[in-house]
């Protein structure tokens, strides 16, 4: 399938994703390229790290579930909170996550694979498991059964969720710090042990955790490329993460296990608001748009003129922060630009600091370039093509103007298998939202 080559951002059947050269992401498609290229390198080259084996009990699933016609259930990727988290295995595996203990998953067939260690360790693949956990299950096969009783007579550790004793005594790690909200991906490459930690709510911002592997802590921070030590304190460290913040936690060997109880604190920051006024001027987009204009506080540029509320492309924004003679601009600083709709590059005093392109939409400001007295600020903000697209398709289709839904199989649908038509849909945020806020870095 393909689309004629016209003004429309090529977009596809609904349940593609396209990143040619008409999408709105295309410039910048190489920074997400690069920070997935730096996560998968260091995922990829290492091991699973995990102490548990979650039986994922699949025969119940086909049991308890209604059909749809033809005899098919369909594992719906759209609501399996539906299928699968309502169930005793899906409620298992989150408290299991919620609590911090790192498990995989395994199959029937999967369990015919398996060995056991000398140690009673369970053997798969490159992983290594202590326990095996086998939640409620009111269909287990029987040939299931006898597989699970002859790991146990080898020597493996099976417990069923039903009778679970504390897992600690088992020799299972809890990084308990996760009740704090925070998502983790334990793995080990050679003797170092890497965790991958991604905060995917709001509830963690920063504090004191205890990770249960001692050594030697480095921080990889794989938005920006680069790499810190962490001080430890006691086998604690300092970490601040914001929401939707990620990073790597590489513990070199040595050591002593920390203790399970995490304490955790949150500082408050005191960052400095730049308040504007802000100049707009609309630069290149569709439709054409010749536009200047002043924002006393930020806001959408949706809200400036009907025109402007079509508008894709990029606007730059510009503004002075005043600094104070006596602050030291010879240490790191951090801007932070609150709500961008989607992508903002930055520069300050004509240099550049970076695009933000994904929350936290932030970038540092090395030392030295801030300066007493007034500094220039310049943010380029990219919006994202749904609103043109909305004006797009409330046009009459003529020969400047054609139809860009025209497809050898199928013409383009929602996620409901309608016809799509962008111009019933609302006008998204676009632009510089805020708040921007300027922090000396601790």
């Amino acid at each position: 399938a393909g689309w004629p080559q016209h003004d429309a951002p090529g977009w596809l059947f609904y349940a593609s994703t396209n990143f040619g050269p008409t999408s709105h992401f295309w410039s910048h498609l190489p920074l997400l390229n690069q920070y997935v290229e730096r996560c998968q390198s260091r995922l990829q080259a290492s091991v699973p790290d995990n102490d548990l084996l979650v039986y994922f009990p699949i025969h119940d699933l086909w049991a308890g579930q209604s059909h749809s016609a033809g005899g098919l259930h369909l594992l719906d990727v759209h609501h399996s909170e539906r299928w699968l988290m309502a169930t005793p295995f899906g409620r298992l595996c989150d408290s299991l996550r919620q609590a911090g203990y790192a498990f995989d998953y395994v199959s029937d067939r999967l369990l015919t694979r398996l060995t056991v260690a000398h140690t009673g360790r369970v053997q798969s693949g490159g992983g290594s498991y202590r326990v095996i956990v086998v939640p409620p299950s009111a269909y287990l096969p029987e040939t299931t059964r006898q597989r699970l009783h002859e790991l146990a007579r080898q020597g493996a550790t099976v417990e069923y969720a039903g009778n679970l004793p504390a897992l600690a005594k088992l020799g299972v790690r809890r990084e308990a710090w996760a009740g704090q909200g925070l998502s983790f991906i334990r793995k080990k490459q050679g003797d170092t042990t890497r965790y991958f930690v991604a905060n995917l709510g709001n509830q963690f911002q920063e504090g004191v955790v205890q990770l249960t592997v001692a050594g030697p802590v480095t921080r990889y921070d794989p938005l920006t490329n680069t790499s810190k030590p962490l001080s430890i304190k006691k086998g604690r460290i300092s970490l601040r993460l914001a929401p939707g913040q990620t990073c790597f936690l590489t513990v070199a060997p040595g050591g002593k296990p920390g203790s399970i109880p995490v304490s955790v604190t949150t500082r408050s920051a005191s960052p400095m608001p730049l308040t504007g006024p802000w100049n707009l001027q609309f630069g290149q987009g569709r439709p054409a748009l010749r536009l200047a204009a002043q924002q006393p506080t930020l806001a959408s540029w949706t809200t400036l003129s009907d025109s402007a509320a079509y508008f894709w492309g990029t606007v730059h924004y510009e503004t002075t922060i005043t600094i104070l003679p006596d602050t030291d601009v010879a240490k790191p600083f951090w801007l932070d630009l609150g709500d961008v709709r989607e992508v903002a590059e930055v520069r300050l005093n004509g240099q550049p600091l970076g695009t933000a392109w994904c929350i936290p939409f932030r970038v540092a400001v090395p030392p030295g370039v801030l300066r007493p007295g007034a500094n220039k600020l310049e943010i380029a903000v990219t919006n994202l093509s749904a609103n043109y697209m909305r004006w797009y398709d409330a046009q009459p289709i003529t020969a400047t103007h054609p139809n860009w839904k025209i497809f050898s199989d199928i013409n383009i649908v929602d996620i409901r298998y309608r016809p799509f038509d962008a111009s019933r849909r609302a006008i998204m945020p676009s632009g510089l939202l805020g708040p921007v806020r300027l922090w000396a870095e601790e």
